[in-house]
């Protein structure tokens, strides 16, 4: 599967992450989910075609690699973590996250849409965030992070990603941790794959400036917006002039009613 077309000059790429939204619209529950991946493949691919996206997202959980390295998680029907996890005991060697659930089911989910033409994100989880997911946050575990990252990374674009989504949770203003994360942005220039960031706190200046420097503008954050996004929902407000993704500011609730998201694709292809 090619790249997602970031560059032409129609209409924004539509995608909101909907990824527990596509669960609850399917009856699945995250369990199933997460251990089946042709139950994942459909659910996604229901999604895709009931909302109009032109990018899927394959997983949207900053707990994702931690778990696969060994964190022991309880959570909900749809995912959402119900109590404080027990981060691991001891960190095991990158290959073997990757060869772990749900690791495993995230880079097969990537590979099987891609191998229909559908674009597909592969989800990562940000620098700062996957630190404090694996233990205290002691700079070895960054080193660590952005290891896990770069195999991570290159995992989903072999399987065919059409984007790399970095999720950044935690608080980093100056998104300072993301410069151990230089080999992935490497990798991804190199697969001629786009590096999406989406940061669940506001940034700094200078933050925004390193998340330029990422993604070329394609960033999104609850308050802020790179040149090249156009947040969901946007309230009416018109399109930054360089917008070519349209995407939320964090996964839309799972109580949305579908028709709030066809009305936002249909505002963006009127």
């Amino acid at each position: 599967m090619p790249p997602v077309d970031l560059q032409s000059a129609g209409p924004p790429v539509f995608a909101p992450v909907v990824f527990r939204l596509a669960m609850k619209t399917e009856q699945v529950t995250f369990g199933e989910f997460a251990e089946d991946p042709t139950e994942a493949v459909y659910v996604l691919r229901a999604a895709r075609k009931l909302f109009g996206l032109d990018l899927s997202v394959c997983w949207f959980d900053t707990w994702l690699e931690a778990e696969a390295a060994g964190a022991t998680i309880a959570r909900d029907p749809l995912g959402l973590v119900v109590r404080a996890p027990q981060k691991p005991a001891a960190l095991p060697a990158v290959a073997d996250v990757l060869k772990a659930a749900p690791v495993r089911q995230a880079i097969e989910i990537v590979r099987r849409l891609s191998l229909e033409q559908q674009a597909v994100a592969g989800m990562l989880t940000g620098a700062a965030t996957l630190r404090h997911r694996l233990n205290s946050g002691g700079s070895d575990s960054l080193e660590y992070a952005a290891e896990l990252a770069v195999a991570l990374g290159r995992a989903y674009c072999e399987a065919g990603a059409a984007a790399l989504l970095l999720v950044e949770e935690e608080a980093s203003p100056d998104l300072a941790e993301l410069e151990t994360f230089t080999s992935l942005v490497n990798l991804a220039r190199y697969y001629g794959t786009p590096v999406i960031l989406l940061g669940g706190q506001p940034l700094s200046p200078r933050g925004i400036e390193a998340a330029n420097a990422i993604t070329g503008g394609l960033f999104v954050t609850p308050t802020q917006a790179g040149s090249a996004v156009r947040p969901l929902p946007d309230n009416g407000h018109p399109a930054p002039a360089r917008a070519r993704l349209a995407l939320s500011r964090w996964e839309i609730d799972a109580e949305t009613p579908p028709e709030t998201l066809l009305a936002w694709r249909h505002a963006l292809a009127a």
